[in-house]
């Protein structure tokens, strides 16, 4: 990220000193545009028509609307899935209370994730996970290793033994995410251009 439209389009106060709607999202060749009309108080130079291209796209819940806060990541828990090394774990044990397992193992998701992703995503989709956890063994997650790491902790806390295997899913190249409010977009590369 280093032209100078789009650094200035995300440091701007949209809340309070100005305006951002998303006018079109579209994909084209593994790229996805965002259209964007851009009003900023404090710098009246702005360009009001903005196009920001995601280059090599790879996920994102973004569609046309009013947005008022907008942020830049490299580090953000949405790349875990790409950026981070996979681990599967295992569990083994009894525990007194089930359900107070499972409520901790969802309050420590939050706690890590917030709503950024879902508590089931790395969750074993093959039994229910109060079924498992009653079942006293088996592959509770296969996921990004802060996860793996958050649920073993728990696990761990509630008597489980635990054990962890890499897994062979590749990491992907350097990504970035770009935040409008609650949706997102995941790509290599955000460039910025007046239209």
């Amino acid at each position: 990220m280093s032209d100078d439209i789009l650094n200035r389009i995300i440091s701007i106060d949209y809340e309070d000193y100005g305006s951002l709607h998303v006018n079109a999202v579209e994909r084209k060749d593994g790229d996805v545009l965002l259209f964007l009309d851009v009003t900023a108080d404090e710098e009246p130079d702005m360009p009001k028509n903005v196009l920001i291209t995601a280059r090599s796209f790879r996920e994102s819940n973004l569609a046309p609307a009013a947005y008022e806060h907008l942020q830049f990541s490299k580090e953000h828990v949405l790349l875990w899935h790409y950026i981070q090394p996979y681990f599967l774990t295992s569990f083994y044990g009894q525990p007194a209370e089930p359900l107070a397992v499972l409520g901790a193992l969802f309050e420590r998701h939050v706690d890590l994730v917030g709503d950024w992703i879902p508590f089931q995503r790395y969750l074993n989709p093959e039994v229910r996970l109060s079924e498992l956890i009653c079942g006293s063994f088996g592959m509770l997650a296969d996921g990004p290793e802060p996860l793996i790491a958050a649920y073993e902790e728990v696990m761990q806390r509630y008597g489980f033994s635990t054990s962890r295997h890499k897994s062979n899913r590749p990491r992907d190249a350097m990504l970035s995410v770009m935040i409008f409010d609650e949706s997102y977009v995941i790509a290599e590369e955000f460039k910025a251009s007046a239209l």
